[in-house]
């Protein structure tokens, strides 16, 4: 370890030799083994340096405050400043408050050397900003002892601060992640809305509206309505066990096969002509069992209409009973139960025949309307839906969505949803496709 003196002359304490700057990067690299050493005298100058280099300090030296202040302001950081605090010029006080005035001021380490007594040394230092006294006239092993602690804190103190800029680096790259992953879910909750329908459309002669609201960004549910051939018409509503990206990747996967002409045909097409319903289940349970990447099952309602004749099938797997509203306000459910998708390989799925009189409305929806919680922890249930349907079945269709909205708006009261909300009516009106 070396010292520097900056100070020729003890007659002319202010005159400032040429700094060996290479010595001063040197001990700024390892500022918690630099000390600066600021006193007039030149033999405690001399004493002090012998000590602190024994303790393998770099040392550098100044006759009074101001040439201390030329050092720092010139670059030189050392971990621990020693001060006399009697001094021409800037004594050590003046000298501490200066330093506290820094940026980064904490992070030296400030000791006042003074043969001052009393308790007001100790307040005027303290006011100053000094973390440390030794009282003259001090043995080698005293300032050995509060030089070391000093070390210690400026060490622990070095250490905080790369903790702290490391924590906000994490915690800049974090937003940055949190912001891509935001952007992210945005894009991909606008592609699975695309996937929907509108709220109210008309498929072959058939009018059809939908409800639907997503307890996360990205839901777990699709559904449609889509023309398959002639007056055939396919309607289907599922939804994916679970939430987050797998749950909505997997519910995007699907509905793109609906949404695609040639994946429509060649699940419910044979020979040109509509499966059955219960057919298109199992091969659809055969692929995502089938399926090693995917380790998600979903309960869904499959079924076709001739709109025509009002004639359709459903098959039932696993999700909560569709319901047929009659004109004049009676209500059936449909289906027989079933297991979910991809969830058993023995599995078998049955078909479920229904009819739609003009003015009927068929009403399919997930778990997260009839297990909707109110206040009470009451479940919202298949008899307060019925009714509500009854109720409304002579309102025109959007009035009736509105309708069925704000009662589930109600029975909610604010809270935030459970589960995705999806609910999907097909009505026969005989209207014409673009009429």
């Amino acid at each position: 370890m070396s010292t520097i003196t900056t100070s020729q002359s003890d007659d002319h304490p202010s005159t400032r030799p040429t700094h060996d700057i290479a010595e001063v990067e040197r001990a700024n690299r390892n500022p918690t083994r630099s000390v600066l050493v600021v006193e007039d005298d030149a033999a405690e100058r001399v004493r002090l340096s012998a000590i602190l280099e024994k303790m393998q300090f770099d040392v550098v030296c100044a006759g009074e405050g101001q040439e201390a202040v030329g050092l720092l302001e010139a670059g030189y950081r050392p971990g621990i400043i020693i001060s006399d605090w009697s001094m021409p010029g800037m004594d050590g006080v003046e000298l501490c408050q200066w330093v506290r005035r820094l940026a980064n001021s904490d992070n030296f380490y400030f000791i006042l050397v003074t043969g001052r007594d009393g308790s007001s040394v100790v307040e005027d230092g303290l006011n100053a900003g000094a973390d440390d006294f030794i009282a003259k006239p001090y043995r080698g092993a005293e300032l050995r002892a509060r030089v070391e602690a000093g070390r210690r804190v400026v060490g622990q103190r070095a250490h905080l601060q790369e903790s702290n800029s490391q924590l906000r680096q994490f915690l800049a790259v974090k937003k940055a992640s949190e912001q891509r992953l935001t952007s992210g879910l945005e894009a991909a909750a606008k592609l699975q809305r695309r996937q929907l329908p509108p709220r109210l459309s008309v498929v072959e002669g058939v009018e059809c509206g939908r409800i639907f609201h997503s307890a996360d960004a990205l839901a777990g549910d699709v559904f449609g309505c889509v023309r398959l051939c002639g007056n055939r018409v396919a309607f289907y509503l599922l939804d994916v066990v679970g939430h987050g990206f797998s749950a909505a990747l997997n519910s995007f996967a699907i509905g793109r096969i609906f949404s695609s002409n040639n994946s429509l045909a060649e699940l419910c097409m044979d020979d040109g002509l509509p499966c059955a319903p219960s057919k298109v289940i199992r091969r659809l349970n055969t692929q995502f069992l089938g399926d090693e990447e995917c380790d998600q099952y979903f309960t869904m309602i499959y079924g076709t209409l001739d709109t025509r004749t009002g004639s359709g099938s459903i098959c039932q797997a696993g999700h909560p009973h569709p319901m047929v509203l009659g004109r004049d306000g009676g209500v059936r459910l449909l289906g027989t139960g079933g297991y979910p998708v991809g969830l058993l390989e023995e599995a078998d799925y049955e078909d479920s025949d229904f009819s739609l009189e003009p003015g009927d409305r068929l009403t399919l929806f997930s778990d997260g309307i009839i297990e909707s919680s109110g206040l009470d922890g009451e479940m919202f249930g298949y008899d307060r839906l019925s009714k509500l349907l009854s109720s409304i079945q002579d309102m025109p269709l959007g009035s009736a969505l509105d309708s069925i909205e704000a009662d589930l708006n109600e029975w909610q009261n604010g809270k935030d949803l459970d589960d995705d909300v999806s609910l999907m009516v097909i009505a026969r009106t005989g209207v014409e496709e673009g009429s």
